[in-house]
């Protein structure tokens, strides 16, 4: 008899370990923004972008990933909050929000300061401007418009662990074995 309820208490006793193990996961995206109107050229241009990748995970699950829920921003070669010095890159965002209904919005900023005098930078408002300096040239300001598209691209989550897998595998089978001994 004891030996029957074991049995039937195995897989549920597996099953629990597993769902209590289960971890919420981080999701990545990528964005790019095309298409913004010229400021210097006074004309649209179809080809200018900015992109980069965001992660974060919805923790209070209400439907919006926030500035507190973003764990890492990149855009172009600067991951914000990864290149704060005295010389050199500076990364922030400032603002973020991304909805359920892939609705992306943020501020954000890098730059780059030389102790001489070269410097550069792009700050991006979504829904308003991009805005592009640098010491050997003006500054560069592209605003959106209706036709300034958002394309978004969620990452495959990443698969279980080999590990992990491999040995839940054994387990099952162990069990089966232990299973036939007995019979």
């Amino acid at each position: 008899m004891e030996s029957y309820m074991l049995k039937k208490l195995l897989p549920v006793a597996l099953l629990a370990l597993t769902a209590a193990t289960a971890q919420a996961t981080e999701r990545t995206w990528t964005w790019t923004y095309q298409g913004f109107y010229n400021q210097a050229s006074a004309k649209f241009d179809p080809s200018f972008k900015v992109s980069g990748t965001f992660t974060g995970d919805d923790l209070n699950r209400d439907g919006t990933i926030s500035l507190q829920e973003l764990t890492s921003f990149e855009m172009g070669y600067y991951t914000a909050d990864a290149c704060a010095n005295e010389y050199g890159a500076h990364c922030y965002v400032d603002a973020f929000s991304f909805s359920s209904d892939r609705k992306l919005a943020f501020k954000s900023r890098h730059y780059y300061i030389d102790d001489g005098p070269f410097s550069s930078g792009t700050y991006i408002t979504t829904g308003e401007k991009v805005m592009q300096w640098g010491y050997f040239g003006p500054t560069e300001t592209y605003t959106w418009t209706d036709q300034t598209k958002l394309t978004l691209v969620q990452l495959p989550v990443p698969e279980p662990s080999t590990y992990a897998m491999f040995g839940a595998g054994m387990l099952v089978l162990a069990g089966l074995r232990a299973r036939r001994k007995a019979q």
